[in-house]
Parts: structure tokens; sequence; C-alpha cells
């Protein structure tokens, strides 16, 4: 009897995250948020005091997702962790993409093998090109953001 108990209650926790993972892909981004087919991006957090507006690192962030840029990365990539670490507490501004397979083994979602995503982190332009590897922020910058935008990093 207990084990049916358990079983029962394993497939209401797992019924749970899909759930969560299935509402979170079908919630409709806002209009400052990128929009991206079949792959949630990562949402602006809910309490934004926190980020000091004249932080270079707050404002790029918040450009390159204005710009639609969309950063790919997984869970088990050191050069992700680095890319983002770099932009100290304004990374949870990025849009970010997790590509990590859903079975904890190394490798990439199939969606994201479906975009082309080969090498994290890759950054994807507004256009739907891409910007494979760890670019310094400069780089990033001059290749991320349009030419009429004029933000420069100090």
């Amino acid at each position: 009897m207990s084990r049916r108990i358990a079983a029962f209650a394993a497939i209401g926790v797992v019924g749970t995250c899909v759930g969560a993972y299935v509402l979170q892909s079908t919630q409709q981004s806002s209009p400052s948020e990128p929009k991206k087919k079949g792959l949630p991006v990562s949402q602006l957090p809910s309490d934004m005091s926190k980020y000091d507006p004249d932080d270079p690192m707050v404002q790029l962030a918040l450009k390159l997702r204005e710009e639609g840029a969309v950063l790919y990365t997984t869970d088990w990539c050191g050069p992700c962790k680095r890319q983002k670490d770099a932009f100290g507490d304004a990374q949870d501004l990025l849009p970010q993409v997790d590509c990590s397979r859903m079975d904890g083994r190394r490798g990439f979602k199939p969606e994201c093998l479906k975009l082309g995503i080969r090498t994290v982190p890759s950054w994807k332009r507004s256009d739907g090109s891409f910007i494979p590897g760890d670019p310094n922020l400069n780089k990033l910058q001059k290749n991320m953001l349009s030419s009429s935008t004029n933000f420069q990093l100090h």
C-alpha cells in the first residue's frame, strides 16, 4: 500500500514540474520581452528596485534585452557561468534560455539543437544570427547592439 502512495506522490510531483514548465513556456511576454518560439526566455524579475539604474552592467543587460538579444547557456558550462558572472547582479536581467537537457546528461535540448545551438554560450542577435563563444563585454556590446544605439560601456 505504501508503494502505491509513494508512486502517486511521485506522479504528482512530476506532474507539477511538467505543468509549471508548460505554463512558463506558454506565458505571453510583455512588449519589452524577446519573443521566442518553443523556448521560454527568462523574464525580468518582478522587483527591479534592487538594481542600480546607473550601473553599466544593468544598462547593458537591459539594452541587450530591449534589442532582442538572447543568451543561450547550459548549467554545466563553465564559460557560460563566466559570461553571466561578468554582469554581476545584472545577470538576472539578461534574456536567457537554458539549453540543458532535462535528463541531467550533458548535451542540449532538442529545441536548442533545432535553432542551431552547438556551442554555448551563444548569443542570438535580433536578426537571427549567432555569436558563439564567450565574448568580452566590449565585443559583446559592439556586436550585439545596433549601430543606432549610442550606448557605451565605461
